[in-house]
């Protein structure tokens, strides 16, 4: 295929390259090739978002994307390309398995995401997918620090040690996907 998704008929997300694997505490390096397929007016942000098989964002990264001489989009000619390197910081207590790289791009001065096809013609939505990554276990134990739970619990059951809790969102509703950490 020419590109993995084509934004606004502007912006062509040409490749991922994206890390096989990746383990807390370490960072997940995502390079993406990008080309202008005609002269972008706006500035563009790409987010690139580590997401699991429900759709629960476990880390992002965001960035202008610029060329090789660091001039955003708005001053880049129509077939500019350029590669960019995002890192994405694996938070402690993400579980083991397999996840996803979505990538989204947005005009930085409305906030409105732009909508992306597939070379096919079919509409992908606000996401393209990058590419898949496994999150193994991590290298070392956290500390209770690196995890930082929002309320501290310190409850033993049996063997095991509740360290804390970070609440679910406030408006949740019946069905809702509800995460705690």
């Amino acid at each position: 295929a020419p590109y993995l998704g084509l934004f606004s008929g502007k912006m062509a997300l040409v490749d991922a390259h994206i890390d096989d694997a990746v383990a807390w505490p370490g960072r997940l390096r995502t390079t993406l090739r990008w080309q202008a397929t005609a002269r972008p007016r706006p500035d563009y942000r790409a987010v690139v978002a580590l997401r699991d098989e429900d759709g629960h964002t476990w880390a992002l990264a965001e960035e202008f994307v610029r060329n090789e001489v660091a001039f955003p989009t708005s001053a880049w000619q129509g077939q500019a390309w350029s590669d960019a390197t995002y890192h994405l910081n694996v938070p402690p207590g993400v579980p083991p398995g397999d996840y996803r790289v979505e990538i989204s791009l947005y005009d930085s001065s409305t906030g409105a995401r732009e909508g992306a096809v597939a070379p096919g013609g079919e509409f992908l939505g606000t996401r393209v997918h990058g590419g898949a990554v496994r999150v193994e276990r991590p290298r070392t134990s956290p500390d209770v620090a690196d995890l930082d739970p929002s309320l501290r619990i310190d409850a033993s059951v049996g063997p095991l040690t509740l360290l804390g809790a970070d609440p679910p969102v406030a408006g949740a509703a019946s069905g809702d996907h509800v995460s705690f950490s």
